[in-house]
């Protein structure tokens, strides 16, 4: 399983960002959202930047990932 969730952009070296998820530095695709800066929160999924979120969204977003019942620690993109 996995779940669509915000991560904060490290770094970006041409179509790839390096990403905060949670705390875990991952390697994410910027082929849809290539004006993606460092510092921009984007929303991520399966390893591919889908968009760039603002701080109310993030913060939406993860009222709503922290408040689901049954979602196992770890399963976030």
């Amino acid at each position: 399983m996995c779940v669509t969730a915000p991560a904060q952009v490290l770094a970006v070296d041409g179509e790839i960002a390096l990403v905060d998820l949670d705390g875990v530095t991952r390697r994410a695709s910027l082929a849809l959202v290539p004006e993606a800066a460092v510092g921009d929160w984007v929303l991520i999924a399966t390893g591919l930047v889908l968009e760039i979120l603002d701080e109310a969204a993030v913060d939406e977003l993860n009222q709503l990932l922290e408040g689901a019942e049954g979602l196992p620690e770890g399963v976030r993109s």
